[in-house]
């Protein structure tokens, strides 16, 4: 049994622990908010290792392959992990075809698609009452 906290360090859970926390958000948001049909590409997740030389982020998602990425490495505790997902997770849901020429007329801070992304946040509370006891026992 591990009593991992929201504010448990990323640094002192195993790789398979790290997984596991954004799976199980992942399968909340399923749940809670819903997830897009498909029938072209599978969704799929990744939690990795952001290399130095790129801008630091906690996480992202693209859509040419349909893959949420976790960078753990810039996520220092449990809670943005969980935050991390629900934001990306949010953008998996999203229509980000003109996502780029928004981004380009009102930048990233105005962004609507990041705003709401943003507001999706808030929940991590919510979510970790709910998951916690599945990592937690």
């Amino acid at each position: 049994m591990y009593n991992m906290k929201l504010n448990t360090r990323t640094t002192n859970l195993s790789s398979n622990q790290r997984r596991h926390i954004v799976k199980l958000v992942i399968d909340w948001m399923k749940i809670n908010i819903g997830e897009k049909k498909s029938k072209e590409r599978t969704f799929k997740y990744k939690v990795i290792k952001l290399g130095d030389e790129y801008t630091p982020a906690y996480g992202c998602y693209d859509p040419t392959i349909n893959t949420l990425c976790v960078f753990h490495n810039f996520c220092p505790t449990v809670k943005w992990i969980i935050i991390s997902v629900l934001h990306e997770y949010t953008h998996y849901l999203q229509n980000l075809r003109y996502y780029h020429d928004t981004l380009k007329k009102v930048g990233y801070e105005n962004h609507p698609d990041e705003l709401h992304a943003g507001m999706m946040e808030g929940l991590y509370e919510w979510v970790w009452e709910d998951i916690s006891p599945l990592i937690n026992s």
